[in-house]
């Protein structure tokens, strides 16, 4: 029995010609083989930068929520609040000075002989 790969295609065909189609078939796959361990490294390579890209998004994420809770505190010491962006109202009647210090009254020394 002979195998497929040792028949001949065409049996006119000589012994060269026949050796330079099998040669033109090895080169077509060996050049095939070479191309497709390039693709196997460039998925690697791809799969790699995908995965940091991954990592630089998860670091940007937390730089951004870290950075929001910062505002979020800017605002609130302003008077803002961070959510409606609308001036925070007081619940209470702010104490004013006028209520908290008595009427000014002239400076009188004081004398420590006085009891």
């Amino acid at each position: 029995m002979v195998s497929a790969q040792d028949k001949d295609v065409g049996p006119n065909e000589t012994f060269y010609a026949s050796l330079a189609r099998n040669l033109d078939t090895e080169m077509r796959l060996s050049s095939l083989e070479t191309t497709l361990a390039a693709v196997k490294d460039d998925m690697a390579m791809l799969k790699n930068d995908v995965m940091m890209l991954k990592d630089d998004l998860h670091k940007v994420g937390d730089c951004t929520t870290a950075m929001q809770a910062s505002q979020n505190v800017i605002l609130r010491s302003l008077g803002i609040d961070p959510l409606t962006q609308q001036p925070i109202r007081p619940t209470t009647t702010p104490v004013t000075v006028s209520h908290s210090v008595p009427s000014p009254s002239p400076l009188k020394p004081h004398d420590n002989n006085e009891d």
